[in-house]
C-alpha cells in the first residue's frame, strides 16, 4: 500500500507540475502581450509614467491618463465621422457650423494645454481624472481639425478631378 501511495503522490506531483507549467505559460503569454502593448504605447510618444497611468487587473495601461483620453476621443471621433458620413453617403462630411465649431475645438485643445502647462511649471499637480478629461477634450478638438483638413484636401482633389473631366 505504501508503494501505491508513493506512486499516487508521484502522479499528483506530475499533474501539479504540468498544471503549474500551464499557468506559467499563460502568465508568460499575458506578460508578453502586456510588454508588446507597452512598446506600442511607447511608440506613440507617451512617457508612460507609472504614477500618471491607469491600471487594469494590476497591469499598467500602455499610455498615460492624458493619452488615454486623447486616444478615446480619436476613436470616438473617427467612429462618429464614419457613421455620419455613411448616413450622408459621403466621406467628405463635417457639420456646417463654420467658425463656431472651430472655436469650440480650439478651446478643447486649449484646456488640455493649460492643464499640461500648470503641471509642467509645478503650479499644481494634475490628477489622473483631470488628465483623462482634458486629454479627451483636447483629442476631440484635434480630431475636429484633422478631419477638417482631411475634408478640405478631399474637396480640393475632387474639384480638380472634376475639372479635368470637363
Amino acid at each position: 500500500m505504501n508503494a501505491q501511495t508513493g506512486q499516487e503522490n508521484h502522479d499528483l506531483d506530475k499533474e501539479a507540475q504540468e498544471e503549474s507549467k500551464m499557468c506559467m505559460k499563460h502568465k508568460t503569454t499575458d506578460d508578453q502581450r502586456w510588454i508588446r502593448f507597452m512598446k506600442i504605447g511607447e511608440k506613440t510618444g507617451c512617457h508612460q509614467r507609472y504614477d500618471r497611468s491607469f491600471f487594469f487587473h494590476g497591469k499598467q495601461f500602455p499610455v498615460c491618463a492624458r493619452c488615454t483620453g486623447l486616444l478615446l476621443a480619436y476613436l470616438i471621433s473617427i467612429i462618429w465621422y464614419l457613421v455620419i458620413s455613411c448616413k450622408n453617403h459621403s466621406f467628405a462630411y463635417l457639420p456646417k457650423r463654420g467658425r463656431q465649431s472651430h472655436i469650440i475645438a480650439f478651446f478643447g485643445c486649449l484646456t488640455m494645454l493649460i492643464d499640461w502647462t500648470i503641471q509642467a511649471v509645478h503650479v499644481k499637480e494634475s490628477t489622473n481624472k483631470r488628465r483623462v478629461i482634458t486629454g479627451f477634450l483636447g483629442g476631440l478638438g484635434l480630431m475636429h481639425f484633422y478631419l477638417t483638413i482631411y475634408n478640405r484636401i478631399g474637396s480640393y482633389i475632387g474639384k480638380k478631378s472634376r475639372r479635368g473631366k470637363d
